[in-house]
């Protein structure tokens, strides 16, 4: 995933924590605000009860990759985080993806077609 849509900045993860509305499955929570003019932009939650390192990484980057696939089709304007639950470490790619697809329309952030 590009960088331009990450959040980088504390400041940044505590406005989406305490301004933010959260939708939330077995897998992952997302939390998102929608804000005008300021782009789309996405951060990551692992904690250190998903698992050492490398499960940590490897899940940030499967969550990265399957946002990735879907970017074009997400509301943009939209300052979002997600944050893995214990359960994603057991998931595949396919699984992975299909938990992220699933919490977006939920949240009324995904758009269908194309």
């Amino acid at each position: 995933m590009n960088r331009r849509y990450s959040l980088k900045k504390n400041k940044e993860f505590n406005y989406v924590y305490r301004k933010g509305k959260s939708v939330a499955n077995r897998n992952l929570v997302l939390v998102y605000v929608k804000k005008k003019n300021d782009g789309l932009k996405v951060g990551f939650s692992v904690s250190k009860k998903i698992g050492k390192a490398v499960t940590r990484n490897r899940t940030k980057r499967l969550l990265k990759e399957s946002l990735r696939q879907v970017l074009d089709r997400v509301e943009q304007n939209t300052l979002m985080i997600f944050i893995a639950r214990p359960g994603i470490t057991e998931l595949d790619y396919r699984g992975v993806m299909k938990n992220v697809k699933h919490i977006l329309k939920r949240a009324d952030l995904f758009k269908e077609g194309r």
